[in-house]
């Protein structure tokens, strides 16, 4: 009992300390504005674009609409809002901007005038809206709707009993003119429909294509989506490209003729790359239209934004897609396949969202590893850049860590990218604690994007306190082609593993890292490798956790994306059980004796709870440090501000407590 005693009395000595040294880092990072889903308006005369940040006082994602004249440069929120709007939506003439929000007692489609003001509601459902367009004559919408769950009647009578995946209810697809008070199916209830575009066709005919696929859950979404079109006038439909693989988020071209869309190519490769494909809307004429780009599109971001445009011309194609730690700005010939770089100018840079003006300019969110994001606008030909809002002007520079990009060898000479975050006021020839973060995936990649924090993980507050932080991007990580991306499969645990410490060694050798304080941290896949490091080696004084995959039979029965680990194991786990167990953390836990911070979301379909409770287990009965926190409602990724800022505080505490920062660095 004193010995607890004293230990929550080190733990609270040191959060006094590291309060001191990085508080405004940490409240920085949770006060960050983040800008997407940009759209133009027909006429090239503003664009709208949504401006999210956390509400840790009301633990909400607070998310407002914004209006930019692009001559000018004005910018300001739309008025009225109560901080729930997205999806910004101009109408075919460029007179009206319709958004998502929830002004109302649910999420509902408003429309307002082209400055923004005097909005009101225009389409309701039961329940909630949850993504729409407008009809090419601007009479009307084209909108999805989920499925009414269970409702307290029923579940009070206990009628609620399902089929596993049905708590996920598909979307059905609507029309609503603004004439008429009633919304018309378009299609089925026992099917989902996910992206859809709307168009009027060269014959004067407006025809809608969506995405379809048997349920809303992601193996269907990645591995068994097809395309239908649909006649506005007669409501037949009929089936556009239906092979293996995903075929979704479809885009008319500019005369109705053809439809682009994100695709497997008819792969269904879990690991593969995926690029645009093109049809002609009588479903001939079908192609892969970047095959020379190896590597992944963006194929939608947040709030169902399609992270591709056709030019208005019809000629090209600009999409976003990753390039080593850059995320890039590229366009895709239509004729002759010719992928290019937009510009040079985002080398260097994360584009995060993206639209078109009439006049060829394109508007932009950007960032860097030392410059919050903000909207930008580059002219046509697009060569320099300007910025078009000051959203994040009250960010403090001076809290914002160097970050730099670092390069190496793997002991097998494979080529290493990573981002090293430096701490403030460090000196060139002293030793400084490193703390290594993990990305998940593992296809992820860490990108030049502005990131304070990590998820879970406060970058700059650790800097802030003096860590030296490294961010790797080993062996299946994105960025780097397909072939490079499937570099661990089988190997999980192997090269990754040994070019995550190689990382950890060059800093050593250099000079940079002190051998004896070194700390891990990892969410998703980047938890399993922190789980990974915990039983396999004991270079690390502290690890932290999150919602890791720890024994693989388990994981596989119970996550929503089996096909994920089957692609990298070789099969279902009766196909290959020695590669399940010999990958499993937990087959090797008796060698753990590392402090472990573990943290997980406890609603996670991902990668469900019980991967971290069995491990927590373990561990206890080897008794190894180890403390969880559960975070209830959360998903694989945690959203609510409150949770977030417990995280961040709980990582920063934990490395406080076992790697503390010596006020005075080692010499070398």
């Amino acid at each position: 009992m004193l010995t607890r005693s004293l230990g929550w009395l080190i733990l609270l000595i040191a959060l006094c300390g590291v309060a001191r040294l990085s508080a405004a880092p940490m409240d920085d990072a949770l006060r960050l504005r983040t800008l997407g889903d940009v759209q133009v308006d027909p006429r090239g005369e503003r664009a709208a674009f949504v401006v999210e940040r956390l509400d840790v006082e009301t633990n909400r994602v607070e998310s407002t609409l914004w209006l930019v004249d692009l001559a000018t440069h004005r910018a300001a929120a739309l008025p009225g809002s109560t901080g729930h709007e997205e999806q910004p939506r101009w109408s075919p003439d460029g007179q009206r901007l319709a958004f998502l929000s929830n002004r109302g007692d649910r999420r509902a489609i408003w429309i307002a005038n082209s400055m923004g003001a005097d909005a009101v509601e225009v389409v309701r459902a039961d329940t909630g809206i949850e993504q729409y367009a407008w009809l090419p004559d601007g009479s009307g919408v084209l909108f999805t709707v989920r499925a009414p769950t269970p409702d307290a009647a029923t579940v009070q009578r206990g009628d609620d009993a399902r089929a596993p995946g049905a708590s996920q209810p598909s979307s059905r697809l609507y029309r609503r003119r603004f004439d008429r008070t009633a919304s018309d199916p378009l299609t089925s209830a026992d099917e989902h429909v996910d992206g859809f575009d709307v168009a009027r066709g060269p014959d004067g005919q407006s025809r809608v294509v969506f995405t379809v696929q048997p349920s809303r859950l992601v193996r269907d979404g990645r591995l068994r989506s097809d395309l239908r079109v649909l006649d506005l006038a007669t409501l037949a439909a009929r089936t556009l490209v239906a092979r293996p693989g995903m075929d979704r988020s479809p885009q008319f071209s500019p005369d109705g003729r053809t439809v682009a869309f994100v695709s497997m190519g008819g792969v269904a490769d879990w690991l593969g790359n995926y690029g645009i494909s093109t049809v002609g809307v009588d479903g001939a004429g079908l192609r892969n239209l970047t095959s020379a780009f190896d590597e992944r599109i963006e194929y939608h971001l947040a709030d169902k934004e399609t992270a591709f445009r056709w030019a208005a011309d019809g000629r090209r194609l600009y999409f976003l897609g990753p390039q080593g730690p850059a995320h890039r700005l590229w366009a895709v010939d239509a004729a002759t396949a010719g992928v290019s770089t937009v510009s040079t100018w985002d080398e260097a840079k994360v584009v995060s969202s993206f639209d078109l003006a009439s006049s060829g300019a394109v508007v932009l969110v950007a960032s860097d590893a030392g410059t919050p994001p903000e909207l930008y606008l580059l002219g046509a030909p697009p060569q320099r850049e300007t910025m078009l809002t000051s959203v994040n002007a009250d960010y403090p520079r001076d809290t914002i860590a160097t970050t730099e990009r670092l390069s190496y060898r793997a002991g097998d000479g494979t080529p290493i990218d990573a981002l090293l975050v430096k701490p403030r006021g460090w000196t060139p020839g002293t030793r400084r604690p490193l703390l290594v973060i993990v990305h998940g995936g593992p296809m992820g990649v860490f990108d030049y994007a502005f990131a304070p924090r990590q998820g879970a993980y406060p970058v700059h507050a650790f800097a802030s306190a003096g860590y030296l932080v490294l961010m790797p991007n080993p062996r299946g990580s994105g960025g780097y082609g397909e072939r490079f991306r499937k570099a661990n499969v089988g190997q999980w645990g192997a090269g990754d593993f040994d070019d995550i410490l190689k990382g950890a060694d060059v800093l050593i050798e250099r000079g940079l890292a002190d051998p004896n304080q070194l700390g891990l941290l990892g969410w998703s896949y980047g938890g399993y490798m922190a789980a990974w490091v915990a039983t396999h080696s004991r270079r690390f004084k502290a690890l932290s956790i999150g919602a890791p995959m720890t024994e693989l039979v388990s994981f596989w029965g119970t996550t929503d994306i089996p096909e994920f680990i089957e692609a990298y194991q070789g099969g279902p786990p009766w196909m290959q059980p020695d590669a399940y167990r010999r990958h499993s953390p937990l087959s090797h836990v008796a060698a753990a004796r590392t402090p472990i911070l573990i943290q997980h979301g406890e609603a996670d379909p991902r990668v469900p709870i019980a991967q971290s409770l069995t491990f927590k287990r373990a561990l206890d009965a080897l008794e190894v440090p180890v403390e969880m926190s559960v975070y209830p409602r959360e998903g694989h990724l945690l959203r609510e501000p409150r949770h977030v800022k417990h995280a961040l505080d709980a990582n920063l505490a934990w490395f406080a407590r076992w790697l503390p920062v010596a006020n005075q660095p080692q010499h070398h």
